[in-house]
């Protein structure tokens, strides 16, 4: 893989320099498999996790739901995060279009050792498919008992998709019935 390659590139040409390097951590290697949809992965697979007898949590949320998809009309896809208990993301895999730029994001999440709740409160410029990894953050978010800022946060996040929702379904409408007006 071109980019587990640069990496390790990366580490030895450090090495020779003599500058300090970072370890690879395998754990966070993103892998991609450019079919039609592409499917791309990250981290530690759920069999994996599971095999190594670790308790993980396991959120899907389908990239339909995203409002580019929407745009877009493609119905295809998921996201799917792998926690541990705590929250911590471990592992993702993603099918569907845009799997190969979406991959990128949850690699540096597991990198970085976020949480699903710190992926939760990202804030996802608007339309974007990333819409659907954060969302299921929130999945694991509302599974779990969390403090009054972390309630109001998240009612305050429903609150504006039911408005948007409306606000898509009256253009799309309106946009269609002009359509015909115009033919």
């Amino acid at each position: 893989q071109e980019g587990t390659a640069e990496w390790h590139a990366h580490i030895v040409v450090r090495a020779i320099l003599g500058l300090p390097g970072r370890k690879l951590r395998r754990e966070t290697g993103a892998r991609l498999v450019l079919t039609c949809p592409p499917l791309a992965v990250a981290g530690v697979l759920e069999a994996t996790a599971r095999a190594a007898n670790r308790r993980v949590c396991v959120l899907r949320w389908p990239l339909a739901e995203a409002e580019r998809a929407q745009i877009e009309h493609q119905r295809a896809g998921h996201v799917k995060l792998v926690t541990s208990r705590s929250g911590r993301i471990i592992g993702a895999g993603i099918v569907g279009p845009g799997a190969e730029e979406l991959i990128a994001p949850i690699s540096l999440a597991i990198s970085k050792g976020m949480t699903a709740a710190e992926v939760a409160i990202t804030m996802i410029p608007h339309p974007l498919r990333a819409a659907a990894m954060r969302s299921a953050s929130v999945a694991f978010r509302e599974t779990q008992p969390f403090d009054l800022f972390g309630r109001l946060l998240l009612s305050w996040n429903q609150l504006i998709a039911l408005p948007m929702k409306f606000y898509r379904d009256c253009v799309s409408y309106l946009s269609e019935k002009t359509r015909h007006i115009f033919r």
